[in-house]
């Protein structure tokens, strides 16, 4: 006799073939052969196959969404604690690179951004919020105390918080730091800037940056 499966009684009914040897969590995938057969398996996001390693999948808000690197990341620097990179500082910022110090910045790799003589580019297809971090030892020569001002610019403008300030006279190393948050988008770009309470030379024997983006 023929029953139509509707009209079976929920007592009646059978578990998913293989439900008893089942790991607790996964779902039953079947493997396309039209053999009626699969296997057990927990669930892999969408596009997962294709990932990069250290990639995660970000909702795009509209039911789709993209896999991209968790931490995107940029950094340089300069050191020289026996011949420090040399700097003409007036009253007003100037952007630190490969051509207004006597030194070179280097980068040790990044991943979605770019480095170019000391400015950092974000090149992720994202908006990203961002922490940047700054170090520097350095002193000048020039006798008497200044007032040597450092900041961090974002396509060219200062960020108004991203400030730090120290007075020092020639020979006195001092070392300072600074950080920011900020969001950017694709192509945006961060640079170190200086100013000096006085038209110096300023003498950098070590120069970090750093950009990180963070979980949004």
């Amino acid at each position: 006799m023929a029953i139509e499966h509707n009209a079976i009684t929920d007592v009646q009914r059978h578990p998913p073939k293989g439900l008893t040897g089942a790991a607790a969590g996964t779902t039953y995938v079947a493997d396309g052969g039209g053999a009626d057969t699969g296997a057990w398996t927990f669930p892999e996001p969408k596009g997962a196959a294709a990932a990069s390693l250290g990639n995660v999948y970000i909702s795009n808000g509209a039911a789709s969404g993209s896999w991209v690197i968790a931490n995107p990341h940029g950094n340089c620097h300069f050191t020289n604690l026996a011949v420090p990179s040399t700097f003409s500082a007036t009253t007003s910022y100037q952007v630190l690179s490969n051509t207004t110090i006597s030194g070179s910045f280097t980068s040790d790799g990044s991943t979605d951004f770019t480095h170019t003589a000391g400015r950092l580019t974000y090149t992720g297809t994202l908006p990203k919020h961002v922490h940047i971090v700054s170090n520097f030892s350095l002193d000048h020569s020039s006798g008497a105390n200044r007032d040597i001002t450092m900041g961090v610019y974002k396509n060219g403008v200062l960020i108004s918080h991203a400030e730090t300030i120290q007075s020092t006279s020639s020979g006195t190393k001092v070392s300072t730091a600074l950080h920011a948050d900020v969001t950017c988008v694709t192509n945006d770009y961060f640079e170190l800037a200086c100013k000096a309470s006085a038209t110096v030379t300023v003498q950098f024997y070590n120069i970090y940056f750093y950009v990180l983006g963070t979980p949004d």
